[in-house]
């Protein structure tokens, strides 16, 4: 098994499939950041803060946006807007969810019905009602395989929460690659609900930050709160500038990352080593899950992948591979050929290992 250790580890070395977190800056991102004009953030007087916080909610058809250190705390920072201490939720079992939001703000989930990555919409509007304070939904949904949630969907979510009088929330940690995959613009995706939250750091490569969204009061409310809890930055405009490069530039690539998931998932659909947890064709993004097949375990498949520099993540009961802009065609060949080798009469027998 490889170990990774700051003195060893490179993205030249490795085919990284563990996440889009680990994109690395691009050149023009750099040279921004080197030359950003600068203020103190906390004051209200970073002028590149501003510059990019006016750019998100312009494209996202919200009133404001706020600049935070990361997605955990933009969400965070919405569940102190938009919720009571105590109330209930309805969510599905999302991002925000697994990552602890809900007990650091002291919620109680009301989980909604998934199928494949989509929500089964008649026991969704059987459940929905006034008895929480807010619905909340993620586009895409990581853990259903990087689906994209549709603008008819997205519409359909806000009547629901009209019609039990109750506030709607989007984890938009990737909205730009949903935006994409639809091919509609971001807004339309993004303003039905009452705030919203997305990355920087994922598919659009900027080494930090995510914007929190929503009408004007809210976000001055949520300023103040972002400060409460650690989350203020002083010459945050170096942070802006690489935000701004990524609004700007970044958006398009992701449709190659798509593109490489998909035959990504085609791949691995021909394999008997493993199956796909939604099916080939049905792939919207840029993320894959699948596991494998006995007398294979999940870890062992990331073991054997491991051992010839590729890295991908077993997730509880699963496999994720997530493509991004430093995944290439040819690094696709490479997994798949791997893979493919399992198969072959010297490995027939799988080495024993950690099981899932």
């Amino acid at each position: 098994m490889i170990q990774l250790t700051k003195n060893t580890w490179s993205q030249q070395e490795y085919i990284d499939l563990r996440s889009d977190t680990t994109t690395q800056p691009t050149d023009s991102m750099r040279e921004a950041m080197y030359s950003a004009t600068v203020g103190d953030d906390t004051l209200g007087d970073d002028p590149t803060v501003k510059e990019l916080e006016a750019l998100a909610a312009d494209m996202c058809g919200m009133e404001a946006a706020l600049l935070c250190p990361s997605g955990m705390m933009a969400n965070t920072l919405a569940m102190r807007m938009l919720t009571g201490f105590g109330d209930k939720v309805f969510c599905i079992r999302q991002h925000m969810y697994g990552s602890g939001v809900f007990a650091a703000t002291s919620l109680t989930p009301v989980f909604l019905p998934v199928s494949k990555g989509h929500l089964v919409w008649d026991e969704v509007e059987q459940t929905v009602d006034s008895s929480a304070s807010l619905l909340c939904y993620e586009n895409t949904y990581n853990g259903g395989g990087g689906v994209a949630v549709t603008p008819e969907e997205t519409r359909r979510l806000r009547q629901l929460a009209d019609d039990a009088g109750i506030g709607l929330y989007l984890d938009g940690a990737r909205i730009f690659n949903a935006a994409v995959a639809l091919d509609c613009p971001a807004d339309q995706l993004v303003s039905p609900a009452t705030m919203a939250m997305f990355c920087l750091s994922k598919g659009l490569s900027a080494p930090i930050g995510s914007l929190l969204l929503g009408p004007e009061d809210l976000i001055d409310e949520a300023r103040s709160m972002r400060h409460m809890l650690g989350g203020s930055m002083r010459q945050a405009g170096i942070i802006a500038a690489a935000g701004i490069v990524a609004l700007n530039e970044q958006i398009d690539q992701l449709q190659r990352d798509h593109a490489n998931a998909k035959k990504l998932a085609r791949g691995l659909a021909e394999l008997p080593t493993v199956e796909l947890e939604i099916p080939a064709e049905e792939v919207d993004t840029n993320i894959i899950f699948f596991r494998a097949r006995p007398p294979w375990t999940n870890q062992q498949i990331v073991d054997a992948l491991a051992e010839e520099n590729i890295l991908a993540l077993v997730l509880g009961e699963r496999i994720r591979a997530v493509t991004h802009r430093h995944i290439d065609s040819d690094d696709i060949a490479a997994v798949l050929d791997v893979l493919r080798g399992l198969n072959r009469p010297a490995h027939s027998q799988p080495a024993q290992g950690r099981s899932s």
